[in-house]
């Protein structure tokens, strides 16, 4: 709650297109924005690019699966995380599981997806569908904004895969036959990792 009163008069400082008021609360319950902060831009796919420091992550614009997930996030009521597993394979079918839905916070426990994703891997190869790749794709339902200081300081605040999401698809990939990647998708991007 300190964060949130804190950061309340930077709403003031937004420059750009205003993103929806819920996503702007959560930025300011879960950060601190730093001291001397003036001006806020909220960040697009373009900028986001041009400004990528995710040596490991590949960053892409977002597809309409992406986007899908994103409409499951209620980005603009109460975001909150969603999360569903896809089976890339070689005879272009679309085998996905269901949407599991989170909190603000997280998804489900890694039981659930080794549980899931098996039976998914399980009923595709019954059917005589080459995998390629496992992807567990989840929304990360905050924005990415630059921040400016007065002194001309730029602070970039990310939302691509966090340490828990590798942590994560280290140890989900243990238990698949298949190249597993983990996804986090923002509003305006997404990001990714092989595992």
């Amino acid at each position: 709650m300190f964060n949130l009163v804190y950061n309340f008069n930077h709403i003031f400082n937004f420059r750009g297109p205003m993103p929806a008021l819920s996503l702007i609360w959560k930025l300011f319950r879960d950060i601190r924005l730093p001291k001397g902060v003036s001006e806020i831009y909220h960040l697009t796919w373009k900028e986001i690019k041009a400004l990528n420091e995710y040596h490991n992550q590949e960053v892409k614009e977002n597809e309409a699966a992406d986007k899908k997930l994103l409409k499951a996030s209620t980005l603009s009521y109460y975001p909150k995380e969603v999360c569903q597993i896809t089976l890339i394979n070689s005879q272009n079918e679309i085998i996905e599981s269901k949407i599991y839905r989170g909190s603000m916070r997280g998804y489900l426990p890694t039981q659930n997806f080794k549980k899931a994703m098996a039976n998914l891997i399980l009923k595709a190869r019954q059917r005589g569908i080459t995998i390629e790749e496992v992807v567990i794709s989840h929304t990360h339902p905050s924005i990415e904004v630059l921040a400016m200081k007065d002194d001309g300081e730029g602070i970039y605040i990310k939302n691509g895969l966090s340490e828990a999401d590798i942590k994560f698809g280290q140890h989900i990939a243990e238990f698949s036959p298949y190249p597993v990647r983990i996804k986090a998708i923002t509003p305006a991007a997404n990001y990714s990792m092989i595992f």
